[in-house]
């Protein structure tokens, strides 16, 4: 389905939701089953905006108007309606309280936030990646979307909300520029929430997400993370883990064989930083687990985003290596949230910078090093990020906003066919036909939304459902890894 829900449900049910609005005011089955045909029938009610006939009292009748005027001999008397404005109202609100429509129409109006929770390393490039995300999907014709650190108590009307979009997207571009020019961002530290709108034109479908910022130092109190969410319902998790952290010691091996630094002495003096990094790595995977366990919540889509992942043949490493390194580390943590089966789970390899460059000092022409928890040569951000590496970094938001959707479309399709079968018999014999084609687009919606986040080199989705040696042998193969070699 390319177009706004309650559009496609008007165009397949239309009828039907007329016919049982129609009878609040009719008091006549008779009646209202012929006014419901002739104004579907009418020329321009396909064209008619259907939001509106729902909610603005002028369009509804106007659109009664024009029916009369064209069909005035066969058409019931509706003097009455048109005359009335608390009869128009009353055919709206059983319009817009129809089981059929009360799920779409909150599927595209609702102001409930999904929260989404963001655990792993302090500083593995968040902030950056945010915004590489958020500009990517800006760029997309059929979607607006709007960030900020603090909530939106309301839902501006949709020309407000697409003015939004706009401003938006002009502050996205900029801030990229930066960061295509190599100006990073200041850290946000751990504290940071963000508040996320994202809305689908076509379908008019709204996603609004909230990310409780977890990582770094939160990471070590669970008493913290209870308070952090008050109790609320976590609906998707992003797991950051910096590519380098993961790596370190493998990427100085290998920087030491290809001569890039004295190995021996680099350990003298950075061997506290490499040895901190472990512990926090060994704190991170471990502490991971526990607070999955914590939230207690089934089929929590988790996502784990291995970002920077670039540049690791400046240190003599190919990417085929550091997949096999990162997965020689993790591949327990991984192999344990596989067999709970009760999450769905995707794994990502994103950047935030277009390519790198070891940074020199520009006076002495060393290296500089970072001190705080890899001890690894700077890299510099240089160039323009392609559209490929826009396709990685919307992949954690992209697959927690398909998770949502698929849930949110299953649950209409459910409760869809359960008031279907509370219709009564003429409805379900007249309509049959058109009802099962409802069903069959719900059906087809959700599978959509898989093309939302589909698979690729750098992206593997396990379902929760998942043979656990198949889902593990898929895992082996995404970081190409060699079962002989681990």
């Amino acid at each position: 389905m390319e177009e706004h829900i309650i559009e496609a449900l008007f165009k397949v049910i239309g009828e039907l939701l007329l016919v049982h609005a129609l009878q609040s005011t009719m008091n006549s089955r008779r009646r209202s089953s012929s006014l419901a045909k002739l104004i579907v029938a009418h020329p321009g009610f396909e064209k008619i905006d259907k939001e509106a006939l729902l909610t603005d009292e002028t369009s509804f009748r106007k659109m009664l108007g024009s029916v009369r005027e064209i069909y005035r001999d066969s058409l019931p008397n509706i003097d009455g309606i048109l005359d009335s404005p608390d009869s128009v109202r009353r055919i709206q609100a059983e319009l817009t309280n129809h089981p059929f429509l009360t799920q779409p129409i909150k599927l595209t109006t609702s102001s409930e936030r999904h929260n989404f929770l963001v655990l792993g390393h302090p500083q593995a490039g968040k902030t950056s990646l945010i915004q590489r995300m958020l500009y990517g999907l800006s760029q997309n014709s059929d979607i607006g979307v709007f960030a900020s650190d603090s909530e939106t108590l309301s839902l501006p009307n949709r020309i407000e909300r697409f003015a939004k979009y706009q401003e938006h997207r002009i502050e996205l571009a900029r801030n990229n520029e930066k960061l295509d020019r190599g100006e990073l961002f200041p850290s946000t530290g751990s504290k940071n929430d963000i508040y996320v709108n994202i809305e689908y034109r076509s379908t008019g479908y709204m996603v609004r997400l909230k990310f409780f910022d977890y990582s770094g130092i939160k990471m070590q109190s669970i008493r913290d993370l209870a308070q952090l969410t008050d109790d609320k319902r976590v609906d998707g998790i992003i797991v950051l883990m910096d590519s380098y952290r993961i790596i370190a010691e493998d990427l100085l091996d290998s920087a030491s064989k290809n001569g890039l630094l004295d190995r021996k002495a680099h350990e003298i003096k950075y061997g506290q930083v490499l040895q901190s990094n472990l512990s926090q790595f060994t704190d991170l995977t471990n502490g991971l687990l526990d607070r999955i366990e914590f939230l207690k919540h089934h089929q929590i889509p988790i996502i784990i985003a291995f970002t920077k992942f670039d540049g690791f043949r400046h240190f003599g490493q190919s990417e085929e290596g550091a997949r096999q390194a990162i997965y020689s580390k993790i591949h327990p943590m991984l192999h344990s949230l596989i067999k709970m089966k009760r999450h769905a789970i995707a794994l990502c390899l994103t950047s935030s910078f277009g390519g790198s460059e070891l940074a020199k000092d520009e006076v002495t022409g060393e290296l500089i090093v970072e001190d705080q928890y890899t001890a690894l040569p700077v890299l510099r951000p240089t160039g323009r990020f392609t559209l490929n590496q826009y396709l990685k970094a919307q992949s954690p938001l992209l697959f927690l906003v398909r998770s949502i959707m698929q849930d949110k479309i299953e649950d209409m399709h459910s409760f869809f066919e359960q008031q279907r079968q509370e219709l009564g018999f003429l409805d379900r014999f007249i309509y049959r036909g058109k009802l099962d084609q409802v069903g069959k687009i719900l059906h087809e919606e959700n599978n959509r939304w898989k093309n939302v986040s589909p698979e690729r080199e750098d992206l593997l989705i396990i379902p929760p459902d998942s043979d656990t040696h198949l889902a593990i042998r898929r895992l082996r193969e995404f970081f190409k890894a060699d079962i002989e070699t681990l």
